[in-house]
């Protein structure tokens, strides 16, 4: 644990290096990636240090993978881990010479305000100004609330199947969830009409988490229909 967060401290630090120094020379945000690494320390100790800084220790998950005899440990672990975030996005960036951090990287979506090469984008005119419309013309009306903030979680929820190995979970009420790769080797193994709470997470990347009641297991997700 102490060199997982050791290896978050340098790689934090290195990665603000390299985009004080790279801003002169980019100044678009053509290319811009994020950054996921996975540092090997056995099975039991393996972490995967995530674009938003959490820092995820997955050895209790990877225990429920069952390694087939006379493979190598290191090279089948780390493989599953690789295409958990790969199903999430992340390609191969780059490993370590000694086979033990491996680091994995998608795209950045572009800012609010901004296209994809970075350049600043006008919001429109209808919200360039609240003064009141003109007689004869409709004031614009802003769409309602983005429908996949502020789900109406709480227990009660059970589970309607699970799809793509446990990459999404569809909810009694018709809802779909993308689960974390990294709890997809969690959610993989669970059952329809499993009794689910839907609480709120510090993941920016993945707001809410799923509470499977039945088994005392937990999973990050986002919301991706309601």
């Amino acid at each position: 644990m102490k060199r997982c967060l050791l290896l978050a401290a340098s790689m934090a630090a290195g990665v603000a290096f390299f985009l004080l120094s790279s801003v002169a020379e980019t100044p678009a945000a053509a290319n811009a990636f994020e950054y996921a690494t996975i540092r090997w320390d056995g099975r039991d100790n393996t972490c995967v240090i995530l674009p938003n800084g959490n820092v995820d220790f997955v050895g209790a998950k990877l225990k429920a993978v069952k390694r087939p005899e006379r493979v190598d440990e290191r090279a089948f672990y780390m493989n599953v881990v690789m295409n958990s975030l790969g199903r999430d996005g992340f390609e191969f960036a780059g490993m370590s010479s000694d086979q033990n951090v491996i680091v994995m990287k998608r795209p950045l979506a572009p800012k609010a305000g901004t296209n994809e090469w970075g350049d600043k984008v006008r919001p429109p005119v209808a919200e360039l100004s609240d003064t009141p419309p003109a007689p004869g013309i409709q004031k614009f009306t802003p769409p309602p609330p983005d429908t996949l903030q502020g789900y109406a979680g709480g227990s009660g929820h059970l589970i309607q199947s699970v799809m793509d190995d446990g990459s999404v979970i569809k909810l009694e009420d018709d809802s779909l969830w993308k689960v974390s790769p990294i709890d997809e080797i969690n959610s993989a193994l669970w059952l329809p009409a499993t009794d689910i709470a839907v609480i709120d997470s510090d993941d920016l990347s993945y707001p809410y988490k799923l509470v499977n009641k039945d088994d005392n297991e937990v999973v990050n997700a986002r919301l991706l229909e309601q």
